[in-house]
């Protein structure tokens, strides 16, 4: 894009999750450049105390939104517990419980899965 965006604000529904929940993120988006301008908002999870050592980051998430200038909009991606699993020491799909950190643009926070 030809703009400029930033990013503040961003909100889970909750701090704690079981593993049928879906977590909700939310974070404002502003366009601060001079033109209209399209941005593809990311949300990337870590597993902080996984036994084995999955990627850092993974991609969970995105949007794409277009803002005229000065405009800012609430956008939120809804992610299942069940997709923060990873391939366990057994070969098997495997959500663990433990603290997670996500990211969006330079923006994070901490949750939890019992």
């Amino acid at each position: 894009s030809y703009t400029k965006f930033s990013y503040s604000n961003l909100k889970i529904n909750k701090q704690q999750f079981a593993k049928k929940d879906t977590i909700t993120f939310s974070v404002d988006v502003t366009n601060t450049g001079n033109t209209v301008g399209k941005e593809v908002v990311q949300l990337f999870i870590s597993d902080l105390v996984a036994s084995l050592n999955p990627a850092v980051k993974n991609l969970k998430g995105f949007d794409k939104i277009s803002l005229n200038v000065g405009q800012t909009k609430t956008v939120a991606i809804k992610v299942p517990v069940q997709q923060l699993a990873f391939v366990g020491i057994d070969n098997k799909f495997v959500v663990e419980s433990g603290e997670f950190s996500a990211a969006i643009a330079d923006k994070t926070i901490k949750f939890e899965v019992k």
